[in-house]
């Protein structure tokens, strides 16, 4: 009788963990620091002990699981919504190496990667699998949406992108295949006559006339 009621809680904990919605705006720098504004939520009835697997509900269970050596939490905000019985969390997410924010509790089950050669820089994001969880029913409705700003052009990727910038939406139900983002990014951040050359382009042609008006005022 207990290794039946050890079983059914076992299972009531794989099923809950999957009932997140996930809002993760992600800003890297050249350097593979970065920073996060992170927004999830789930219904109240989900929660058990103030946690949903590795996502936290209160102050302190927060703060512990995203703050590790290398990254820190602040601003966080727990509120508890009894209108539409849903539990929100906010906070801000800072990291000094991209490559080690699944030191972080709550990004254990995500392996990231930043690289920097010469002229460009490889970025990769995957998702480990979580079959268990991706295969109850109606996982489709929870979202986990990342929008990643990089510090310069995006040379190639394999999902859409615009300028330096990319949105990556997937559902619980995705986790059970890998899920990975990868691209290419301009090390170098050319901006072309827009950015640095415009000004100096400027400067050239107001010299120039300016030569040309104090040739004219000798004759």
């Amino acid at each position: 009788m207990l290794n039946k009621i050890l079983s059914a809680g076992f299972l009531l904990f794989i099923i809950l963990q999957g009932c997140i919605n996930l809002e993760d705006k992600i800003s890297i720098n050249k350097d593979g620091s970065g920073s996060m504004v992170i927004h999830y939520w789930a219904l109240n009835k989900d929660i058990i002990l103030g946690k949903i697997g590795d996502f936290a509900f209160t102050q302190s269970r927060v703060s512990a699981n995203f703050n590790s050596l290398t990254t820190e939490a602040e601003d966080i905000r727990v509120e508890k919504k009894d209108t539409d019985s849903v539990t929100h969390v906010y906070l801000n997410f800072k990291f000094r190496d991209f490559n080690r924010i699944s030191e972080a509790k709550s990004f254990a089950r995500v392996k990231p990667y930043w690289n920097a050669d010469k002229d460009s820089i490889i970025f990769r994001f995957s998702i480990l699998p979580d079959s268990s969880t991706a295969s109850q029913p109606n996982m489709t409705f929870y979202k986990l949406d990342f929008d990643f700003e990089f510090p310069s052009r995006i040379l190639a990727a394999n999902v859409p992108f615009n300028g330096n910038s990319i949105k990556w939406s997937k559902t619980v139900a995705d986790l059970s295949r890998d899920n990975e983002l990868t691209a290419i990014i301009d090390k170098k951040g050319s901006c072309g006559i827009f950015g640095f050359e415009f000004p100096v382009f400027i400067l050239i042609g107001m010299a120039v006339i300016y030569g040309k008006l104090r040739n004219f005022s000798n004759f």
